[in-house]
């Protein structure tokens, strides 16, 4: 998705212009304006993903609430992200006023290599506002409901009596890498939407902000696989045995 749009979002006083040189641009803009709502979403899945991580991890500790449910409050959590996406798609269509006013509006930038391009004419009404206030839940209270329960989890974990101590310290290697994947979203998401609220509120320009948009909001989902991979002992394990079992088949061969 980051490469079949390749978004960046410009704010004007009423609106919000979405260019895109990527390939959406081939199936035109109705695509593209899609495919950006769809972009947020999973974003924002990977986020909730993230806490939900951790919230697993606390409940199953805490024993507060049963397997089910615990599954049960992650499934009902990811409606968020399916909201985002579908309550933009629910605002007028207007393109050629977006068009026609951030022209206007950034009249300095050259935005000839992105027409025709799709946004949303009015970011006051009620669908955008919600969507908004959704995303800013996600981005300031996901990292920072995580980064409580994890010092929580830390906690408990440290209280923990009947456990070997290989076992006690294979789960604190597990919830410091559930705090650095909640530093993820913290250097992420917080900054791109900060700038983004300030630009859209004030009428400032920030360049930067405007093309990192994608990057720094797709850096989790990149980076999140690998600390898993390192943090959770099993799947450390499965990788070193496989890279072990390459090794030795090439010392054999080399060898005969």
């Amino acid at each position: 998705m980051v490469l079949f749009g390749q978004f960046r979002v410009l704010p004007y006083s009423t609106g919000l212009a979405i260019l895109s040189p990527g390939y959406c641009k081939f199936f035109g803009r109705d695509v593209c304006f899609i495919g950006y709502q769809v972009y947020n979403g999973a974003t924002m899945a990977v986020g909730i993903g993230i806490s939900n991580t951790v919230v697993f991890r606390y409940l199953l500790l805490s024993r507060v609430v049963g397997t089910r449910g615990v599954f049960l409050m992650i499934s009902v959590s990811y409606i968020f992200p399916l909201a985002l996406v579908i309550l933009p798609l629910t605002t007028t269509w207007d393109f050629e006023t977006v068009q026609v006013f951030t022209k206007i509006e950034h009249s300095t930038y050259n935005l000839s290599i992105y027409e025709p391009f799709p946004g949303f004419v009015d970011v006051s009404n009620f669908q955008f506002i919600l969507a908004t206030t959704l995303l800013g839940i996600g981005v300031y209270g996901c990292p920072l409901a995580s980064f409580v329960l994890t010092q929580r989890t830390l906690q408990k974990i440290r209280r923990l009596e009947n456990i070997s101590q290989n076992t006690r310290k294979q789960f604190q290697v597990l919830i410091h890498g559930l705090s650095l994947q909640t530093l993820l979203p913290i250097f992420a998401y917080i900054p791109v939407f900060t700038c983004y609220m300030i630009s859209q509120n004030l009428g400032v320009e920030i360049l930067i902000f405007e093309h990192l948009i994608v990057g720094a909001a797709s850096s989790p989902a990149l980076f999140d696989p690998f600390i898993s991979f390192y943090c959770i002992v099993p799947y450390r394990n499965a990788i070193i045995k496989i890279f072990r079992t390459k090794r030795n088949i090439i010392s054999v061969k080399s060898t005969s």
